[in-house]
């Protein structure tokens, strides 16, 4: 067991101290764990040295991996005296709440999160949920992150599938104040200037293209007897026959 922690102490040390801390607090949102909401080694390590409670927990979930790389070991050496190779899978995001976000949230993007576009499975788009990499910082690491989540799978796996691959060159990038997918866009992409618009024939009304157009004309096909209501309640005057939405109902999550 002492050997593998050694080994495995880069990951599995924050790992634990998570594990407790979730448990502890009664949430996996880090953000409010108060003065733990930021991760600080040399804090959690003190927390555990004097807190005995820290010291059992923590050892436990450090002790249940050792015994979880062992049993997948084991199983490893079975399938393949039996001929049979082993393909694991690697996930394209993570969670917003996970221990990577908590330990690392500088390698991502939280501000954002990630989907897929519009499509005939899905109108309105999807929505994942994930926040998106921040490859610059991955770069100035070396890639680091990705190489030892690659070698530690490599331990287990003869060969591994990466969900979403495409995600590697470019993602469906969405706005924090969305639900659904439709708002999102590709990122990396190169954009249109609106010259090369004006020129392409399709005059460009920044107005009219990147805001919600809402007509009168249009509202009772979509809310029936409800416009008035609905109108009253979301919506602004902003000119001849067009709303806004209020500022307290201007994007899909206030709604």
């Amino acid at each position: 067991y002492q050997v593998f922690y050694e080994k495995n102490r880069f990951w599995l040390f924050s790992y634990a101290a998570y594990c407790y801390l979730r448990d502890k607090l009664g949430t996996a949102r880090f953000t409010d764990w108060g003065e733990f909401a930021v991760y600080n080694e040399q804090k959690l390590q003190q927390l555990i040295e004097e807190d005995p409670e820290a010291k059992i927990v923590t050892d436990f979930y450090a002790f249940t991996q050792y015994l979880l790389d062992k049993q997948l070991g084991e199983v490893q050496v079975y399938a393949h005296g039996k001929g049979v190779a082993l393909k694991g899978d690697i996930p394209i995001g993570i969670n917003r709440d996970s221990i990577d976000a908590w330990t690392t949230g500088y390698l991502f993007n939280m501000d954002t999160q990630t989907g897929a576009p519009p499509d005939d499975f899905s109108f309105f788009g999807q929505n994942w949920g994930f926040p998106t990499y921040n490859w610059c910082a991955m770069e100035q690491e070396g890639y680091a992150w990705w190489k030892n989540r690659f070698c530690k799978m490599a331990d287990y796996f003869d060969a591994y599938r990466i969900d979403h691959i495409l995600g590697f060159f470019r993602i469906w990038e969405i706005p924090m104040h969305s639900v659904q997918g439709l708002l999102g866009y590709f990122s990396p992409a190169l954009p249109y200037w609106p010259e090369e618009l004006n020129l392409a024939g399709i005059p460009f009304d920044e107005e009219r293209m990147t805001k919600p157009f809402i007509h009168e004309a249009f509202l009772p096909e979509i809310f029936g007897e409800y416009t008035p209501e609905v109108t009253a309640e979301y919506l602004e005057v902003s000119g001849w026959q067009r709303f806004n939405l209020k500022k307290e109902y201007d994007t899909q999550r206030k709604i």
